[in-house]
């Protein structure tokens, strides 16, 4: 094992990984409370009030992008079934 100063190179990169996976984690809630299903805004966001996130976010963009995408599918798959629900009560309505 390698050590700097005293301390483990994997010991290091072990508390680097947690901190990132922590940082998504953070981000990942924050998308889904706001609802955001913007890269832009999130990037926006991060640079404005936690600038502890924005060096995950710029080297996450993959993840972050496939999370967005898939917010926003799932956001629009609930307008459509609701939408699907509402139209079809209202003609079962009529038919009674």
């Amino acid at each position: 094992m390698v050590e700097l100063c005293g301390a483990s190179w994997g010991a290091v990169a072990l508390d680097d990984r947690e901190e990132r996976d922590r940082i998504l984690s953070e981000v990942e809630d924050w998308l889904d409370e706001q609802g955001v299903t913007s890269y832009r805004a999130l990037c926006r966001y991060a640079r404005a009030r936690k600038p502890e996130w924005v060096h995950v976010i710029r080297t996450s963009t993959i993840h972050l992008m496939a999370y967005v995408r898939s917010a926003e599918w799932e956001y629009s798959q609930r307008e459509y079934s609701a939408q699907y629900d509402e139209k079809h009560a209202a003609r079962d309505g009529e038919a009674e």
